[in-house]
């Protein structure tokens, strides 16, 4: 799994920008000491200076270094991203699963809540409950941000509850009389751990931007450093009106590429988790260009050893189809055999999941990329053919694909019964 995200570009670049700013939050203060950076020094020899050599991002309008308060900036808007961010993400997962596992006046009552309160804007929220605290610290900030922040995310959860309660695995667990806990935290949460991390980038750069637009306004103590900080500084001084763009720049900067690194991330995530992205990648599509060329020579140099059908409507042998998603391949059939006569029905009964859907659209040539059918051979009505010939039996065959209500069965099985003639 690490190795397949890992090629995803968009993966590495994303993941390389967080992980930069956060080593910069973490070790900042000590590689200001190192460099022997103090962010709150006066040089009066030095006001409103641009980048040189001595001041890497310039100074302010007091002879400040903007590099030092810039780098202890980042520590700041991290801190409250990442904490706030969190505390968003558990706040709405817990009302989304309690919301949409319940179900009755429980998930009425919340659904109603989540909607009162995502026709209040956030930001505007956030001003007013600020303006009744006394003092407005980090801490404080944090609480407000994730408190005001949840509600368009747990509605996010309960929709995706509200899909996964009911599919075949879950029914299946509470029929063998699985309790509703086991439920939640065993089958449908563990499905949404993708979509969840996703939720939980996106709140941290939300975090980030409320963060920076509470300072920008001046809600805030003036004694904490972060990018939003400097930003509201450098306004009251009028670093815009000045040319003073090192000043305002950089904090912006930041910001941005932040809110870009998390968003490929997302994005790269989404990707290897969505087969249908996954299939829009170049180097998928060469390698799926690859495959079926590989392919078709095998079946062109086995096509005479499938031994002769007789009076079989259809016989499969050795039938095999792949999932690519980047460099990960998922054996979704591998090996099936099937023998259908005339007069026969023939049931694929499986779990969720067992490869039913995909053996069915590989038989009748439905199968869309990134699913691919990578070996077997069919036969039938005393004719033999490969998989790209297959056409011909999809105007004549009827298979029948049901779900199976029981966790002990994680395979494809074959359940046969002849039809009396006459």
């Amino acid at each position: 799994m690490t190795s397949g995200a890992l090629s995803s570009s968009k993966v590495r670049i994303g993941a390389a920008i967080l992980i930069s700013f956060l080593v910069i939050a973490i070790i900042g203060p000590f590689l200001l000491d190192l460099l022997g950076l103090d962010p709150h020094a006066v040089d009066r020899q030095a006001i409103r200076q641009p980048p040189s050599a001595r001041h890497w991002l310039g100074t302010d309008s007091s002879g400040s270094d903007l590099f030092a308060q810039w780098v202890l900036g980042a520590r700041g808007s991290v801190f409250v991203g990442l904490t706030a961010g969190v505390l968003m993400t558990g706040i709405a997962v817990v009302v989304g699963l309690v919301a949409g596992f319940a179900g009755g006046w429980v998930d009425s009552a919340l659904n109603s809540t989540m909607n009162l309160l995502m026709v209040i804007p956030a930001i505007p929220l956030a001003i007013i409950v600020a303006g009744y605290m006394r003092s407005v610290n980090e801490i404080t900030i944090i609480l407000i941000i994730g408190l005001v922040g949840w509600p368009g995310e747990a509605r996010a959860v309960r929709s995706q509850v509200l899909s996964l309660r009911n599919r075949d695995f879950v029914t299946a667990s509470r029929m063998v009389g699985e309790t509703r806990t086991r439920q939640l935290f065993v089958d449908v949460l563990p499905q949404m751990s993708g979509y969840l991390f996703n939720l939980l980038l996106v709140a941290i750069v939300g975090a980030v931007f409320a963060e920076a637009s509470l300072r920008f306004l001046g809600i805030g103590s003036p004694d904490t450093s972060s990018w939003g900080t400097m930003l509201e500084v450098s306004r009251t001084q009028g670093a815009i009106l000045s040319g003073m763009w090192w000043w305002y720049l950089p904090p912006g900067l930041g910001i941005a590429i932040l809110g870009a690194g998390a968003a490929l991330l997302n994005f790269g995530f989404d990707e290897m988790v969505n087969p249908r992205l996954s299939a829009a990648r170049p180097s998928v599509r060469r390698r799926l260009v690859r495959l079926e060329r590989a392919t078709a020579s095998a079946r062109a140099a086995g096509a005479q050893t499938v031994a002769d059908a007789g009076d079989e409507l259809l016989r499969v042998e050795g039938l095999e189809v792949e999932y690519l998603a980047g460099d990960i391949t998922a054996h979704a059939c591998k090996g099936v055999d099937l023998v259908v006569k005339p007069g026969e029905i023939v049931g694929v009964v499986g779990e969720s999941g067992s490869g039913k859907s995909t053996l069915v659209h590989a038989m009748l040539r439905l199968l869309r990329p990134p699913g691919i059918v990578t070996g077997g051979m069919c036969s039938g009505e005393g004719a033999t053919a490969s998989w790209s010939t297959f056409s011909l039996w999809r105007r004549t065959l009827c298979v029948v694909s049901v779900g199976r209500i029981s966790p002990s069965c994680c395979k494809v099985r074959w359940m046969r019964s002849t039809r009396s003639r006459g």
